[in-house]
Order: structure tokens, then sequence, then C-alpha cells
């Protein structure tokens, strides 16, 4: 998954889904909107990049998930 900073009708900074990831062609994904261009970019910076990490080491993330679970069985 990408994410992406547009500008809406009334201004502000909306965080989408890259079109790429849309289930449905037809309906635009979003996740927030900002009054701030510069938040808004600066989150979809770090929710890209937790992406690109959790993409690049799928084990690490899979082996942190099932400590969870572990130290969570009683």
């Amino acid at each position: 998954m990408r994410w992406e900073v547009k500008e809406t009708d009334d201004g502000k900074w909306a965080i989408y889904l890259c079109e790429g990831f849309w289930r449905f062609p037809d309906k635009p994904v979003i996740y927030s909107v900002s009054i701030d261009e510069a938040g808004a970019r600066q989150r979809v910076a770090w929710m890209n990049a937790e992406q690109e990490r959790i993409e690049a080491n799928p084990k690490e993330e899979l082996d942190d998930e099932s400590q969870e679970e572990e130290s969570t069985d009683v």
C-alpha cells in the first residue's frame, strides 16, 4: 500500500490511498484530512516508510506478532 497527499476542494489536504491499491476503481480511499499540507506530507512519509520496512522484512513482522501472542497467553 502507498499513500499520497492531494488538495481537496475546500483547501484542506487529504491523505489518499494511491489509485493502484483501490479495491473498487471508482471509489477513492481516504485516510484523513489535514488543514496543514506539511503535516499531511509528513504523515504520508511515515506511513509509506513503515510499509516499505514491512515489505523489506516480512519475517520480522511475523516474529513481532507471534511474540505478542505468546506474551498474552496465560
